[in-house]
């Protein structure tokens, strides 16, 4: 059995019962990354024992836009919370498809075993400059040589280009496990020659908001605890005077800019869930290299407010010399609740004494703190994302993580990829300027206590939902490997970006309605899409208008 098969499914190897929904194409605006995928059953019998070569052929005019993967499952022992919406695959420990390995130019071998599904993800990647018209791609599985059987899709290329992304996103980009997983020094050559290539793929993928340790960033570090040092400011102190190095950070800045990153986020200045602490800084002083605030500096006490009155005219300075200033955002410090409501505010004052002028922006989620003028932007989760659009914000933001899961968009292993797609259509329908999520490569346990494998470990060793932290794998090579869930996340990108042409066509309530149209309830951040085919529909109708008001 074979079947062509849309993004948005999730083929479980050892699913008896599934039933491929019929899937023959789909339409795409140039400038724009689309797939499909290609599910397969072998049963042996007598006249077939086992499969001994399995291959694939791939046969298109457009054979050259396109690139195949093989659909591999990763393990998830928390696939969901204990309480949830119902609205997951399973919530039971098992298997989830999720890895996306691709196959070399030459290789197109793959072990299949029988009594189970084999998953061929194709994507289709469209230049700007490609042919309009209709096109059929052809998958064709074989056994030495021999045809068991094809799956054909029709690619429909519109005449229109994509838009350029305008949203700004922000993916938590963890140099440290990058270092600690592939186990090379930090911040030395083979250090930096990591952290290029996975930045490369978090752009092509949509973030153009990078952040940028200035000093370790106090994430999801246990009390008393650290991280291993990515520090991009050199300190000194010598007789009790401090001076600064900015020789990394303008190499990473540099490095990021020739990547595509367009804004920094300058990492938080304070520790994580209540601004109690300053993060850990590393200094050499009077010749000795050493940590000289950490845990036990009090957030605003002595030391480190005269440690911060010396840096910030230093890196003001650095970002006028770099022509970043008007791109760098600060933070103070990560999801403080409304009991940390006073001293959030004694740290947010001094930072932004220290740095009038620069935004200022937080995930958090209790208004009172835009309210009392703590935070110039704030990140408010998706759940309570409403009562902030009541306010006029100067840029409007919204962000998820492992909390997000009653009735929200998200993108766990266990999610319907529905669920994680239809953000797209949230941003633009809430004309959100930005999204933050805290997971691009986190490969360590909670509270970042050990190293993780995450090939075998995919929920913070039995804390999160499993996926939260991260949507790529280390690949042997050094760059990254692809999640399913990184791609239909874009592709929810995507969908934003041609509702935006869309709306220069036909006018932005038009294109609202459409949006709305045929379901039960307005779309909202806590009530999505609850069916596949209709999201894949919608997008359809998008094109079509796309096409003829062109």
């Amino acid at each position: 059995k074979i079947h062509a098969v849309s993004s948005l499914e999730k083929v479980f190897a050892a699913d008896t019962e599934y039933s491929p929904a019929a899937f023959d194409g789909f339409s795409m605006l140039k400038g724009e990354t689309s797939a499909f995928q290609v599910a397969a059953w072998f049963e042996p019998d007598e006249a077939l024992p086992f499969l001994g070569d399995p291959t694939f052929e791939l046969v298109s005019d457009i054979s050259d836009l396109c690139t195949v993967s093989l659909v591999e499952e990763t393990p998830a022992d928390i696939p969901a919370p204990a309480v949830h919406d119902g609205d997951f695959l399973s919530d039971k420990p098992g298997l989830f498809p999720d890895l996306l390995v691709p196959f070399t130019t030459s290789d197109k071998q793959f072990p299949f075993p029988g009594f189970r599904w084999r998953v061929l993800w194709v994507d289709v990647e469209v230049p700007e400059d490609a042919k309009a018209g209709s096109y059929d791609v052809t998958v064709i599985l074989k056994n030495y040589g021999k045809e068991l059987g094809r799956a054909t899709v029709t690619v429909k290329i519109i005449d229109a280009v994509l838009p350029e992304q305008t949203l700004k996103y922000i993916n938590w980009f963890h140099c440290d496990c990058l270092a600690s997983y592939y186990k090379v020094p930090l911040l030395g050559e083979e250090h930096w020659v990591l952290i290029e290539n996975y930045i490369r793929t978090a752009v092509k993928y949509g973030l153009n908001f990078l952040l940028t340790p200035i000093f370790t960033p106090p994430l999801d570090t246990a009390v008393g605890g650290e991280r291993p040092t990515v520090q991009l400011i050199d300190v000194t102190v010598t007789d009790g005077v401090y001076s600064f190095g900015f020789e990394k950070f303008e190499r990473f800045v540099r490095m990021a800019q020739r990547c595509g990153i367009k804004y920094f986020e300058i990492s938080h200045l304070f520790t994580q869930w209540g601004a109690n602490h300053a993060p850990k800084v590393m200094a050499t002083v009077d010749g000795e290299y050493k940590r000289i605030f950490g845990w036990d500096t009090a957030a605003v006490g002595e030391e480190y407010t005269a440690f911060l009155t010396a840096l910030a005219p230093a890196l003001i300075a650095e970002t006028d010399r770099l022509g970043i200033r008007d791109i760098c955002y600060f933070h103070v410090s990560d999801e403080p609740s409304l009991d940390h409501l006073e001293q959030y505010g004694k740290a947010a004052n001094l930072a932004h004494r220290l740095f009038e002028g620069f935004n200022f922006i937080d995930a958090l989620s209790n208004v009172d703190f835009y309210d009392t003028g703590l935070v110039h932007i704030p990140i408010p989760a998706t759940n309570h994302v409403a009562t902030f659009l009541e306010r006029d914000l100067p840029e409007r933001w919204t962000y998820y993580c492992c909390g997000q899961y009653m009735g929200t968009s998200n993108r766990f292993l266990a999610m319907p990829s529905r669920r994680n797609r239809v953000l797209g259509l949230q941003l633009y329908k809430y004309s959100m300027d930005g999204f933050l999520q805290w997971g691009y490569n986190f490969w360590y346990s909670v509270h970042s206590k050990t190293l993780i494998d995450p090939f075998r470990v995919t929920d913070g060793r039995m804390v999160w939902p499993a996926g939260d932290p991260f949507v790529v794998y280390p690949g042997a090579d050094g760059t990254p490997l692809i999640s399913l869930r990184l791609k239909v996340f874009h592709d929810g990108f995507e969908d934003m970006r041609a509702c935006q042409l869309l709306e220069s066509l036909i006018g932005r309530e038009a294109v609202v309605a459409l949006i709305d149209e045929e379901l039960d309830e307005p779309l909202t951040f806590t009530n999505g899409y609850q069916c596949s085919t209709k999201l894949l529909e919608k997008r359809e109708k998008i094109n079509a208008l796309i096409e003829q008001n062109l």
